[in-house]
């Protein structure tokens, strides 16, 4: 009987399990991991991983939701978990019957200081709508993974934001002590930038195509050979440096053909030969005048190898070398977007040398010294930069453009304070006056006083403006480039809260962080590529996001100039897609210059120089030119960072409102896009022998040493700004034309110089050589002297000194003299002379420059 219950009771129970068993395995199923390069950093994109499974016979779908679990860590170290704050990014993915797949998307790490990141997953049957949880193996709806973040305890001791990781891509089978060398290269200059020495294998096949996988990078060291095979990792590392990413290329590693499939059509080269040597001298090539003076004994670094060291000899576009050898680059930077890219031509061993720390029979400490860490240090130092135009002034474009303004917090802090004390104030002064009697007129004038303010700044937010999106972006684009990732700041505005579905176009991302995206429920990815955001709260007014998108052009993007008889003639493609407006031309100098319309070209002529301040030469402006204005305004007193590529060289900057957004039109919905574009300009050599016309931006000037060696401190290089002084000096100059109308003779130039120098005698005079003396000996030939100028000097250059440095420049120096203090010392003793005499030399007596500028006609003619 026993053995007879026993046997029903498992037949009944195997029935039962039947059932549960298949359905569990019967069906789409899946699980997430981290993706790309395997970790994330708070603050940055990161990529997940699905891998999917589907045992059917017919098509299965599934979507997979993946929450990040916010952490931060306590002060005394330990992490405590908040759970409830982060966004769902959600994946939808058909799977083929009896297949497997695996698939990507990003997610966003909120900013904190954390160990670890979790994520809670939920995985449906079906899509978005789909009700249908299916349970992990042990039968609950949620399932979690973990990732440890090694950069957590680093943010946490220095009381600032986690920092990103060094990334190496590299070839799987790569010799151990090549692979050594770049670790050391990535891990040396880590630690010279003061950052953790946190080197990461990156491979080309795990990114699949997406920017955000790199995001959690601060630098990516790239040696891999067979990125031609990968052209979605080259299109990822694009984006990524274009987002503000930093990226050094090792060319002899990579080979031609990786190199050209990463860098595209933006930077064009072409291999001359491969060659090899045994001693490598390496010189610095982007050296001025000034530095030159400066670091005589440095120019040159020999390396010598027992083994030759190999280079391949090339040349590039649209790059500037740093280092080079015997003529032929070997390290290179090329201004991309926002980021940057180093290209090095020349063998990894020369960029690492080991070096054995100490001495005697203990010295086993081995380090590797970066020989040209002073030159690249920028890889390092700065990765991810901030945009150009500060997020808050692109806020108030928006919603100068929208007619919707927010007031401040610091209005409502204000008011209800001031309120406050008045009342408090008031209430006091009755009681002591025994006049308590008269307090509820005093409140309701009060109250009327101080309701007045919020009453006049309600009208002017003008919140009857329809519903509306806004998208102010910036675009750096590199010469040859059809596409370019933009960043900027999306804002939605709305006259009541809602939740609304927001649809993205692809490549587009608005960053979900911070109190206004609490509540946001999920960024889904579907199977067709959209991006939608479910359930967006949209809070009543406007909001902003930090957004990313991609914008691809018609054509490649080229902004070519050439010198002609009435200026600078500008040609930009895409000019009918872009649309331009209020173009001008900036570079690396306090002044800008106006570019107006000449037929299918741009036209900038000599004298459409713009004073500080302004931005375009008409007398009136529309309210969308002030706009411009405000943004150009901020935008130039921003780039204070002199290793910048930022209008390093000339650029073209114009707004474009034609270019479409990131998100996909919805009905009642206004929608708008203003994007500020720069794009560096690049010179065409002038017609041989034809008299042009050279505008002061094509002729910037540089400090150099003066006849006596010293240094002018009255130009501050680094934010292209002058420096007041108190003492008199020399300031030298050079202003030389472009290398493309080399070698150049000048036919006329006049020099303007504004200088506020009170009680000061200003002395003008060229610098030539001075033919009776032996060769490189200077000397100075006066132009002009004033005493006490105001406003412009304008001198023009004499013809005997034009072409008598004979290389297509123009020296100046400008002497500032000492005042000289004069007091009546009739009846004085000598210590009221001495006393007067000081308190004289208090006094504000400090000049500065204001402005500096040469414009020039001559041609360009036949070489020596």
């Amino acid at each position: 009987m026993h053995i007879l219950r026993n046997a029903c009771l498992f037949a009944v129970a195997l029935v039962l399990a039947f059932p549960a068993s298949s359905h569990a395995v019967d069906e789409p199923s899946g699980n997430v991991s981290g993706g790309g390069i395997g970790r994330f950093t708070s603050g940055r994109w990161g990529l997940l991983r699905g891998s999917f499974h589907n045992p059917t016979d017919k098509d299965g779908e599934v979507t997979i939701s993946v929450t990040p679990i916010q952490s931060q860590l306590s002060g005394d170290g330990e992490e405590k978990k908040i759970t409830g704050l982060g966004n769902d990014f959600a994946r939808t993915v058909i799977i083929p019957p009896d297949c497997q797949r695996t698939v990507s998307w990003p997610v966003y790490m909120e900013s904190g200081q954390t160990k670890t990141f979790s994520f809670r997953i939920l995985v449906k049957r079906g899509g978005f709508e789909s009700g249908d949880v299916i349970e992990n193996s042990v039968g609950e709806p949620y399932r979690n993974f973990v990732s440890s973040n090694p950069n957590g305890r680093f943010a946490a001791e220095n009381a600032g934001p986690s920092p990103g990781y060094c990334g190496l891509m590299t070839s799987r089978d790569l010799d151990e002590p090549t692979y050594v060398r770049l670790q050391k290269l990535g891990e040396i200059n880590r630690r010279i930038a003061g950052r953790p020495e946190l080197v990461l294998d990156v491979f080309s096949d795990t990114l699949h195509g997406y920017a955000e996988s790199l995001d959690p990078l601060d630098q990516l060291i790239v040696a891999e050979p067979n990125l031609g095979q990968h052209p979605d990792t080259c299109l990822a590392i694009r984006r990524w440096v274009q987002r503000g990413g930093r990226a050094l290329v090792l060319m002899q590693l990579c080979g031609e053909e990786s190199c050209r499939a990463l860098l595209g059509d933006a930077v064009p080269f072409s291999v001359v030969d491969e060659t090899s040597m045994v001693s490598v001298p390496l010189r610095r090539a982007n050296m001025t005048e000034l530095q030159k003076s400066l670091r005589q004994d440095a120019e040159i670094y020999r390396r010598e190898f027992e083994e030759p060291i190999e280079q391949i000899r090339a040349e590039f576009e649209n790059a500037e070398v740093i280092w080079d050898v015997d003529g032929w680059p070997a390290i290179l930077r090329v201004p991309y977007g926002h980021g940057m890219i180093y290209v090095s031509t020349i063998s990894d061993r020369v960029l690492v040398e080991k070096r054995v720390r100490g001495g005697g029979p203990n010295s086993t400490y081995e380090d590797y010294y970066h020989e040209c860490a002073t030159d690249i240090h920028n890889l390092f130092l700065s990765p991810h930069e901030d945009l150009f135009v500060k997020q808050e002034d692109l806020q108030r474009a928006a919603e100068a453009r929208i007619g919707y303004v927010i007031p401040g917090r610091t209005f409502g802090i204000a008011i209800l304070s001031l309120f406050v004390l008045v009342m408090a104030g008031s209430a006091w002064f009755l009681y002591r006056t025994d006049r308590a009697g008269k307090l509820v007129p005093v409140t309701l004038c009060c109250a009327v006083l101080f309701g007045l303010p919020g009453v006049i700044v309600g009208i002017n937010a003008r919140g009857v403006a329809p519903p509306t999106i806004v998208e102010t972006r910036l675009g750096i684009i590199a010469n040859g480039q059809s596409e370019f990732a933009s960043v900027g700041v999306a804002t939605l505005y709305n006259p009541s809260s809602q939740k609304v579905d927001v649809e993205l176009e692809k490549d587009a991302y608005i960053r979900p962080e911070g109190e206004d995206t609490r509540g946001h429920k999920r960024l889904h990815w579907e199977e067709n590529g959209a991006t939608v955001w479910r359930q967006f709260h949209q809070p009543a007014g406007a909001g902003h996001w930090v957004q990313s998108s991609v914008i691809r052009l018609d054509e490649p993007m080229r902004a070519t100039g050439t010198l002609t008889k009435d200026g600078l003639l500008v040609s930009l493609t895409n000019r009918g897609q872009l649309q331009p407006q209020d173009v001008i031309i900036a570079a690396n100098t306090p002044r800008q210059m106006a570019v107006e319309a000449d037929g299918e070209d741009l036209i900038c002529r000599p004298d459409a120089v713009l004073t500080p301040g302004n931005y375009s030469n008409n007398a009136i402006l529309t309210e969308k030119q002030n706009l411009h204005a405000d943004l150009f305004q901020k935008l130039f007193a921003n780039k204070a960072d002199p290793e910048n590529p930022f209008l390093a060289q000339p650029t073209v900057l114009f707004f474009s409102e034609s270019l479409p957004g990131g998100f996909l039109p919805r009905d009642g919905v206004r929608s708008e896009t203003m994007t500020l574009m720069a794009v560096p300009l690049r010179y065409a050599p002038p017609k041989l022998g034809e008299e042009v016309q050279v505008p002061p931006i094509v002729i910037p000037f540089q400090i150099i040493p003066d006849l006596d060696g010293g240094v002018s401190r009255a130009y501050d290089t680094g934010s292209t700004r002058w420096v007041d002084q108190s003492d008199g000096g020399t300031t030298a100059v050079e202003f030389r034309v472009p290398d493309v109308a080399q070698p150049f003779e000048f036919s006329s130039a006049d020099l303007l110089v504004r200088i506020r120098a009170g009680s000061r005698n200003v002395t003008l005079s060229a610098i030539v050589p001075d033919t009776q003396q032996a060769d490189g000996v200077q000397k100075l030939v006066p132009l002009h002297s004033e005493f006490s100028p105001v406003g412009d000097i304008a001198v023009q250059i004499p013809k005997e000194v034009l072409n008598a440095q004979g290389n297509g420049n123009i020296r100046i120096a400008i002497n500032v003299a000492e005042i000289e203090f004069k007091v009546d010392e009739e009846g004085k003793t000598e210590k009221q002379i001495a006393d007067e005499l000081e308190e004289l030399k208090l006094k504000d007596n400090k000049w500065q420059f204001e402005a500096m500028q040469l414009k020039a006609t001559g041609k360009r003619v036949s070489g020596q």
